[in-house]
């Protein structure tokens, strides 16, 4: 019992810090649409990850606005928790156009992130610092997304590659099928499914049930909202 407890505050960090709480949710992968100038977005998250018996919740939400043209920003928090402790993070994140897609077309983007977390009995310190490159095609009714990326975390100042290929196909208007995978160096990759709906031109709703391929597999559920404007 005295190993799990000593695992357990580093599974619910990693659960803040998990790339869906930052991405376009309910995605892990990134898309290269870059915010326009004064245009926004709200996101938030709700998703339970289970690990062989321990079930961990995180909820998130970030906002951001282009300010500059072709280079976003947005802030963000996440919180997880599990058997009554918790983790918090704080995210810093941005997106600078290098080929601006136009609709429908091909773009690519350098894509950006600062973590900062809370651990039970820690201070608010910085954690990770996050580049990739993001490409996205559209063909069709279907979109492609690309992202390898680089991660160097504070602990011992380690550094992994990260990478995501995920696909969008439009079931009309309103209506999108969601798929994709997604690892880094030295852990197990995952794969997983979901739907997207707009319900609005402003409003968005995600649904992404995921998988990791190790043992334990570690199981995914994750709901989204977000809001344009």
């Amino acid at each position: 019992m005295k190993a799990r407890l000593t695992t357990l505050p580093a599974l619910i960090l990693a659960a803040a810090m998990a790339p869906n709480a930052w991405a376009g949710a309910p995605m892990a992968t990134e898309d290269a649409d870059v915010l326009g100038v004064s245009e926004c977005e709200w996101e938030s998250t709700a998703n339970r990850t289970k690990v062989a018996s321990l079930s961990v919740r995180t909820v998130s939400t970030k906002a951001g606005c282009g300010l500059l043209r072709g280079t976003q920003l947005a802030l963000g928090v996440a919180r997880s928790s599990a058997e009554g402790e918790s983790a918090n993070a704080f995210g810093l994140s941005g997106k600078t156009a290098l080929i601006p897609r136009p609709e429908g077309g091909f773009g690519l983007t350098l894509a950006y992130g600062f973590t900062w977390a809370k651990t039970p009995g820690d201070s608010l310190r910085y954690a990770s610092t996050s580049l990739a490159l993001v490409a996205t095609q559209g063909v069709g009714d279907l979109t492609l997304h690309a992202n390898a990326g680089l991660v160097r975390e504070r602990d011992g100042g380690d550094r992994r590659g990260t990478w995501a290929v995920g696909a969008e196909y439009a079931l009309g208007d309103e209506w999108a099928l969601l798929g994709e995978t997604y690892g880094s160096d030295g852990s197990d990759s995952a794969w997983g499914l979901g739907l997207r709906w707009q319900a609005s031109k402003a409003w968005s709703l995600g649904l992404m049930a995921s998988q990791s391929r190790g043992s334990p597999k570690a199981k995914d559920v994750l709901l989204s909202a977000k809001l344009a404007f």
